[in-house]
């Protein structure tokens, strides 16, 4: 215990703790010992330990915020089962795929967030099928200057395969209003020295293009607040509801402030970001993750539209669509494709869910040539404490090639193979 009566994990820092954590859970999670240290600083190497460190400081421990932090960094700080298996099985990855041309093009993409799990999935899929004998590159040239994500070498016949997870529902416009629209609104309202409470009942899930519209719209009705105290704006994307609350107590979303849930959650919103204030002498602490105390400031209220329930015929257009969209990856003289695209249906395999891979995959197939095999596939956290690929392959009547024994091998090591095994 520390002086302050916290155990010592609380007190290390994110990478400490996960190399803790990794060694206290080594015998339950069957981890391989002589690996973790390394695996660890496998990863740092790739990511950059400066990057680290400050996504660490822009994310600390306590704190929750609607745009949550990169998985990776997220693994290092919640450090539990699920993050401590999936950082070693990236080092893996990484230490397997070492020398690979392209291999610098990808870790340097796989900092972005909003890339994160489709560059999770090109890793996973380059090493499976280097695993299963082909020769293996990554970011490969593709027709009209396009870029592909794995080329592949499979018995004198070459091959381009597309990665690729698709985001469903609203999720990246949400981020993305979380990590570049809202800071913005908040630098407004300091400049205009308000505390401002900003409602947003969306009614629509929206696109990245609408985000910005939505954005300009709010600091539209910031610039009206000062004189009105309360602004309603009836946007054809949300209906925009913007008060000054400064001076005002107690704290109309926080009347407890020494609580971190607000109390306007669920009641008027699904999320609520807030701008903290902080003194600058805690500046270090907050660095550290230490409790300090928080002043909160202008926020803003998410109330975001439920999806209504696809019916398979709609859910089989979109798939088809966003899948379609991603073919002409794999396009280039003389070079079979392979799509691998991660999907909600592969992870139950019920009798809806194969009606959808099956008319997909017939819609697709007949629609594109060239198309060798169709991976679709989900990412499920298993009953041996690993993440692994589940789910279907297709073959078009006419597949020549991609080699049965190929995509056998792929499905045999996620069946029955400890990756983690496969660090030395």
């Amino acid at each position: 215990m520390s002086e302050d009566g916290r155990t010592d994990s609380e007190v290390r820092r994110p990478l400490d703790n996960w190399a803790y954590r990794a060694d206290r859970r080594a015998g339950i999670l069957r981890l391989p010992r002589d690996f973790t240290g390394e695996a660890r600083d496998i990863v740092v190497d790739a990511f950059g330990r400066e990057w680290l460190e400050a996504e660490f400081r822009r994310s600390p421990q306590g704190f929750g915020f609607v745009s949550p932090p990169h998985p990776v960094v997220e693994d290092f700080m919640v450090a539990g089962d699920p993050q401590i298996s999936e950082i070693m099985e990236i080092a893996v990855y990484l230490k397997r795929l070492a020398g690979t041309p392209g291999l610098a093009d990808v870790t340097r993409m796989i900092r972005e967030r909003a890339q994160f799990p489709t560059t999770l999935l090109q890793l996973a899929y380059a090493y499976r099928f280097k695993r299963s004998g082909a020769t293996v590159e990554l970011e490969p040239e593709a027709a009209k200057g396009r870029k592909s994500d794995i080329g592949l070498l499979i018995g004198g016949s070459r091959y381009l395969a597309e990665c690729y997870v698709p985001e469903l529902g609203g999720k990246v416009a949400l981020s993305e209003l979380a990590e570049y629209s809202i800071p913005k609104i908040f630098k407004a309202t300091n400049h205009l020295g308000l505390i401002a409470r900003i409602r947003l009942e969306l009614k629509k899930e929206i696109e990245t293009p609408e985000r910005i519209a939505l954005e300009l719209a709010v600091r539209e009705a910031l610039g009206k607040v000062k004189e009105e105290g309360r602004v309603t704006t009836d946007h054809n994307l949300a209906m925009i509801v913007v008060e000054d609350i400064s001076g005002v107590n107690p704290d109309p979303d926080w009347p407890d402030m020494s609580v971190d849930r607000p109390a306007s959650v669920p009641g008027e919103a699904d999320f609520v970001v807030s701008e903290l204030a902080v003194a600058s002498e805690d500046l270090e602490r907050v660095r550290n993750g230490d409790y300090v105390k928080k002043n909160r400031r202008s926020r803003i209220l998410i109330r975001w539209p439920k999806a209504p329930d696809q019916e398979i015929s709609e859910r089989i257009a979109d798939l088809s669509r966003r899948l379609g969209a991603k073919l002409p990856q794999t396009k280039a003289p003389g070079a079979g494709r392979i799509l691998v695209a991660q999907i909600p249906e592969a992870v139950e395999r019920g009798s809806s869910d194969e009606a959808v891979v099956r008319d997909v995959a017939k819609g697709l197939l007949s629609k594109h040539s060239g198309i060798e095999a169709m991976i679709l596939t989900a990412r499920v956290w298993g009953e041996r404490l690993r993440y692994r690929y589940q789910g279907y392959v297709v073959y078009p009547p006419t597949s020549k090639v991609v080699p049965g024994p190929l995509l056998e091998t792929l499905n045999q090591l996620d069946r029955s193979v400890d990756l983690l095994e496969d660090w030395r």
